[in-house]
């Protein structure tokens, strides 16, 4: 662009001289024929003490007059011919001028447009390095955390192995206290039994050596304390998931602030949350027993800071809160577990 400026006012400067040279070339011949006149004029007499003229010759007063104005007309048509050709460069000067004019006017414009273009490119140069250095920051964050969600993935997978071995270590420990209860009570009954069927003491002999030793009565076995209160839980996490899949006798609820969201189960056993209305009546669950794959579908929903801000709960259908009734009545507490079938019993 600086170079067709640069051609463009070479152009320009190039026709002013020679504007310029016809110009001076004009003048000059202006001069000659004011010399020529002169000439003439100072050929004629002046003297002050002749005031008469002299007479010349007609014939070359004549011929002087025709060859002064052949010379003339020459002169004039020479210079209506320079003249013209003034005017015509003048004209050509000015339009050229204009045009110059023009270019540089549309030169500038191209300059403005190529320094926007120019600033542009380098505006969005700079925000694609922005972009590659994010998408780079966002690939290695990405890695990382697969990183990270693998490793969970193998520590929950390891936890709820062990969550398994826990219910099932709690459910042989149950059974084998309920064997032991049921021992104790065969015992006792044994031992009663006993108790009826021993034989009255014999009379005391009259000599103090010959008397008989008896054997010392079984001090009777501890009566067991019956637990006070009812707790209330599922036989394991597995018969949790089963009814929360059927989705008819028990519904898993996640409660934070004063919204709700009830816990979706698919066929292939995906949990997800979905916000819901507040439930009328909740029995709450305490978090330790909340199965672990449901604790990252509800921090997907609501981001708690505090464990106290998130509330977990279920709500049971009236055939199952109808065997609670049933079952606590002339007990003073116990555990009260739920099947996967919806069976409640009282251990």
């Amino acid at each position: 662009m600086i170079t067709m400026r640069h051609r463009a006012q070479s152009s320009a400067s190039n026709e002013a001289e020679a504007l310029q040279t016809d110009i001076m070339r004009f003048f000059a011949i202006i001069c000659l024929c004011l010399m020529i006149v002169f000439a003439l004029v100072q050929s004629l007499p002046v003297s002050r003490t002749e005031n008469k003229p002299q007479m010349l010759d007609r014939d070359l007063l004549e011929q002087q007059i025709s060859n002064l104005e052949q010379k003339a007309w020459e002169l004039n048509q020479f210079l209506a011919a320079l003249e013209a050709q003034v005017a015509a460069k003048k004209k050509a000067l000015e339009a050229n001028s204009k045009k110059l004019k023009e270019s540089l006017e549309r030169i500038e414009a191209l300059e403005r447009v190529s320094n926007e273009k120019a600033q542009a490119l380098k505006e969005k140069k700079q925000m694609l390095s922005a972009v590659s250095a994010l998408i780079h920051e966002a690939k290695a964050q990405e890695e990382k955390f697969r990183t990270l969600a693998s490793k969970a993935r193998d520590e929950l997978v390891q936890k709820q192995a062990d969550l398994d071995r826990t219910s099932q270590m709690v459910a042989r420990g149950r059974d084998r206290l309920n064997t032991m209860e049921k021992t104790l009570a065969e015992a006792r009954q044994t031992v009663a039994d006993m108790e009826k069927q021993r034989p009255a003491p014999a009379p005391r002999a009259t000599s103090a050596e010959t008397t008989k030793s008896v054997e010392p009565e079984p001090e009777p076995f501890p009566a067991q304390t019956e637990k006070e209160g009812f707790s209330l839980g599922f036989k394991s996490n597995q018969d949790l998931m089963h009814l929360l899949q059927q989705g008819k006798k028990v519904k898993f609820y996640m409660l934070s602030g004063n919204k709700a969201w009830v816990l979706s189960v698919s066929s292939l056993g995906s949990v997800s949350f979905v916000s819901a209305n507040t439930p009328e009546k909740i029995y709450k669950m305490v978090r330790s027993t909340v199965p672990e794959k449901i604790i990252p579908a509800g921090r997907k929903v609501v981001a708690a800071f505090r464990k106290s801000e998130v509330t977990y709960g279920v709500t049971l259908t009236p055939d199952i809160t109808a065997q609670f009734g049933r079952l606590m009545q002339g007990r003073k507490g116990g555990d009260l577990v739920i099947s996967s079938q919806g069976k409640v019993s009282l251990e």
